[in-house]
């Protein structure tokens, strides 16, 4: 797979390289997120606050990238289900509005984000025919997903990284909420 396809929204993917580039969007995302961590600890100083500024930008950069890639992987896959790609971006903004309007739920809405992961990567699409949105995906990486339980680790590995960053960011969020002196009050 050319490297610039990383970025198109067509024409189609299959469940093999939709899996896997989710699992590669979910490890760099999780080390930027814990690469984050290490400048807001400790006092703040002049060099400390411009080198976090900096780190922000890069990570920014990074972040905006890793979205438009997991934005164009979702779109070919929808399209390799004969769905217009649209849906995907329905399907993150129901479950990113839901987990932030309902917050103390937020759980269902991470239940409901790896429900869609497991729909893109085990729905196998009706038949390999072209269809409204191209010829069919070829195979992605025959070497590698030929082998027993490649698949399987790949899709279990993306969810598990994505269900840890939750977490970690639970964790940080009633941290935040018990450093702050008027957090969880009502006026």
């Amino acid at each position: 797979m050319p490297f610039t396809r990383l970025f198109q929204f067509s024409p189609r993917a299959g469940r093999e390289e939709y899996s896997l580039i989710n699992l590669a969007v979910q490890a760099v995302s999780l080390g930027l997120y814990m690469g984050q961590g290490l400048f807001s600890m400790g006092s703040f100083s002049g060099l400390k606050i411009v080198l976090a500024l900096a780190a922000g930008l890069i990570v920014l950069v990074i972040s905006l990238a890793l979205l438009w890639i997991s934005l164009a992987a979702g779109f070919r896959r929808m399209h390799d289900l004969n769905m217009p790609g649209w849906w995907f971006i329905a399907y993150l903004a129901a479950i990113t509005m839901g987990s932030v309007a309902l917050s103390g739920i937020w759980w269902v809405f991470t239940l409901f984000g790896v429900g869609l992961v497991l729909f893109l990567c085990l729905k196998k699409p009706a038949d390999q025919e072209p269809n409204r949105f191209g010829p069919a995906a070829g195979a992605f990486l025959p070497g590698l997903f030929s082998r027993r339980g490649v698949f399987a680790a790949v899709v279990a590995a993306g969810i598990l990284i994505s269900l840890v960053q939750v977490g970690i960011s639970r964790v940080q969020l009633n941290q935040v909420k018990t450093r702050l002196p008027y957090a969880g009050q009502s006026f």
